[in-house]
């Protein structure tokens, strides 16, 4: 046998050695992981808010408003003497406001326990009211 041979073949035995200690193959660079985008879709019986809802406000009885929500007088609501006959013991608010956009909208309010009147104006925007028995146009 040829030594340069050998020595050839010693050298090329100790190279596949020392790579197989090492993990058999060189250091890859590392990979960046490619950024990913879930998107979870929304049930088709999940709540729309309320900023993008088109469905219409249920309707209101005439000569009615009932006893929580804010309603536009005119539209929602007619002008007039109204009652509610919340039971006693029972804490009623009712509030007249003007524009949305004015800096101070409170005409005025009342906070009664029992039955209650009020008389909304014409020129009020609004009418705000919670916790209070439906009220009944006099």
């Amino acid at each position: 046998m040829d030594r340069s041979f050998g020595a050839t073949y010693a050298l090329a035995a100790l190279s596949v050695l020392g790579l197989a200690s090492c993990g058999g193959e060189p250091a890859a660079e590392p990979s960046t992981p490619s950024p990913t985008a879930s998107v979870t879709p929304k049930p088709a019986d999940a709540p729309v808010s309320s900023t993008t809802s088109t469905s219409a406000r249920p309707s209101i009885e005439p000569g009615t408003i009932p006893g929580t929500g804010t309603f536009a007088v005119g539209t929602d609501i007619q002008p007039g003497t109204y009652v509610s006959d919340t039971p006693a013991g029972t804490t009623c608010y009712i509030a007249r406001l003007g524009k949305k956009d004015s800096p101070d909208p409170l005409i005025a309010n009342k906070v009664n326990k029992g039955r209650t009147e009020i008389t909304i104006e014409k020129t009020d925007s609004f009418v705000e009211s919670r916790d209070c028995a439906t009220w009944k146009k006099r």
